[in-house]
């Protein structure tokens, strides 16, 4: 008795060219969505390496690092800008050498140091 069994599969595949050969071959849709995503090397028949570049993966974390890169520029200005509003607050006269608040240096100077005309 001859035990034979058959089996019929459907498989999708996505047709995939070669742009090094030019020759088609077929992909499953599973392989050809983690290669978009991952962007790793992949090889046709004839050995010739393919990708899809970065993948979106690879994008958002270079963006994201690329806004970090900012987001510390942006806090190191503001941190350099607060010591500035914080020294105008309490600024020294450089003729009388008296401190002056609230940014009225130039009252101060006008008022008390009138140049002799």
């Amino acid at each position: 008795m001859d035990s034979h069994v058959e089996v019929a599969q459907k498989t999708q595949l996505y047709l995939c060219p070669c742009p090094e050969c030019g020759i088609e071959f077929g992909i499953s849709h599973c392989f050809e969505k983690r290669r978009r995503e991952d962007g790793r090397t992949f090889y046709c028949p004839n050995g010739h390496r393919m990708s899809w570049g970065d993948s979106e993966t690879s994008k958002l974390r270079n963006q994201l690092a690329q806004t970090s890169r900012k987001l510390e520029y942006l806090e190191a200005d503001h941190a350099k800008a607060q010591e500035k509003i914080v020294s105008l607050e309490r600024s020294e006269c450089p003729a009388c050498k008296q401190v002056i608040k609230n940014c009225n240096m130039a009252r101060h100077i006008r008022a008390q140091h009138k140049e002799p005309k």
